[in-house]
């Protein structure tokens, strides 16, 4: 029997990734739902994939977007508006598809007592599936290791990887595996569902040592130099960054330095029966010439 799964976030590096994953797939039927700006772009138009109207902002297009779905891939940019407008697609999965399972991706340091914002955003999304009684998995990495695309090219230059989380030690992820990942809980049962659970590759490393994983795929000398918050500061608000984007990147980067990104997990390997892909595999790529879609060293 062929299964509808919307995709929610589709035309970003996650979603689009779990579109292609989905689309291998036999009996399986693709939905993105696009705001109607992408609509008329004729996003996804040549694909085989369902394109429907739907807008987080907006609930009363997402009942339409939902009917008779069998799995939900819920992600969304973080924004102040992200707790309401995932609380609007909660709500109407309640109405319409209850018995749909869900993933939903959330984050670093997502609790209830967080000083990061985005992750007390992500804690209350996530305690509102639970109070719709829905069947919702949330996947929460830490750190997507294609972030550190953006390193490649100082590497190259002037052999530096800067970042201001001192000599923290975080456990990073690719976000090929957050798509498999995500695919395999929807598509079948895993020992993760109904959890919220951290992604992680193998094991954690600070910059020092991931200044000798660029040593080596590079070829070259390379060090870490390590920032100041108001030096990192400073090239957001350069960057033209929202003030509220520039508090959450700081918090992230003091969560890091409390130690909250370092725990290794094996959630990977639990529900793909095969390692996670290693940051050595994934800085060889980018040597190799690689540019991962969606690099932002800034992610929201």
């Amino acid at each position: 029997m062929t299964r509808t799964i919307l995709v929610t976030g589709a035309t970003g590096r996650l979603g689009s990734l779990v579109v292609d994953r989905l689309l291998t797939m036999e009996d399986v039927r693709v939905r993105v739902m696009l705001r109607q700006a992408r609509m008329d772009e004729g996003a996804f138009a040549a694909s085989d994939v369902e394109a429907v109207h739907g807008d987080l902002d907006q609930p009363e297009t997402l009942n339409s977007a939902l009917e008779g779905v069998a799995g939900i891939f819920q992600v969304s940019p973080v924004h102040p508006d992200m707790v309401q407008r995932e609380t609007n697609l909660i709500a109407a999965a309640a109405e319409t598809v209850p018995d749909a399972k869900i993933v939903k991706i959330s984050g670093l340091a997502t609790r209830e007592d967080s000083f990061v914002d985005s992750g007390r955003w992500h804690a209350e999304i996530e305690a509102g599936f639970r109070a719709h009684g829905l069947n919702a998995t949330c996947l929460r990495p830490n750190f997507f290791m294609q972030n550190l695309a953006f390193q490649a090219g100082a590497v190259r230059e002037s052999g530096e990887i800067r970042s201001a989380v001192a000599d923290a030690r975080i456990a990073m992820v690719d976000t090929r595996d957050i798509a498999d990942v995500a695919v395999s809980v929807l598509m079948h049962e895993t020992p993760i569902d109904g959890q919220s659970v951290g992604l992680t590759t193998g094991r954690s490393c600070d910059y020092d040592e991931l200044a000798t994983v660029f040593a080596a795929a590079f070829e070259r000398s390379v060090s870490y130099r390590r920032q100041s918050d108001d030096d990192l500061r400073v090239v957001l608000e350069k960057g033209g960054q929202p003030d509220w984007h520039i508090r959450i990147i700081l918090a992230f980067n003091e969560a890091f330095r409390r130690g909250w990104g370092a725990e290794v997990t094996d959630h990977v390997e639990a529900v793909l029966g095969r390692p996670a892909r290693s940051l050595e595999s994934f800085v060889a790529e980018l040597a190799a010439g690689a540019k991962p879609g969606g690099a932002d060293p800034f992610p929201s």
